[in-house]
């Protein structure tokens, strides 16, 4: 493949990262702020909705970050097999900004996921008894 089309391949995937990014944190805030300021009842079977939900987005989200660094991970290997990339500096530092990868595509939604549903549960049991 040409290098200038690696290029923007690699810019694409950096930003379909971004927007999946962007939008996990979008959906964890609303989250957590429809938590703490909706003045409902958290009956059981709304828990356990809510958290089906957040999990099935989460699990997605997680799964298309996954494939996306995997994707600019051989990219970027591609790049660096062509002979332009030994003599420009700017790509042999553009080759290095990876992200937080694999590891922490799953280590962030586990403890970020894990918190927020810590906080669903406990939270809204004790508003409820705090509403009794």
């Amino acid at each position: 493949m040409e290098f200038d089309k690696l290029i923007d391949i690699v810019f694409k995937i950096d930003d379909t990262i971004n927007f999946l990014w962007n939008l996990y944190i979008g959906v964890g805030v609303v989250l957590l702020g429809w938590l703490f300021r909706a003045q409902i009842k958290w009956q059981l079977s709304k828990r356990i909705t809510v958290s089906l939900a957040y999990i099935i987005i989460a699990f997605m989200n997680a799964s298309a970050l996954l494939d996306n660094y995997s994707l600019k991970t051989i990219t970027l290997e591609e790049l660096r097999q062509k002979p332009e990339f030994s003599q420009s500096p700017f790509l042999q530092a553009f080759a290095k900004n990876t992200g937080v990868g694999e590891i922490g595509v799953i280590s962030i939604h586990l403890v970020a996921g894990l918190g927020i549903l810590i906080m669903l549960w406990f939270y809204t049991r004790r508003k409820e008894k705090d509403h009794e």
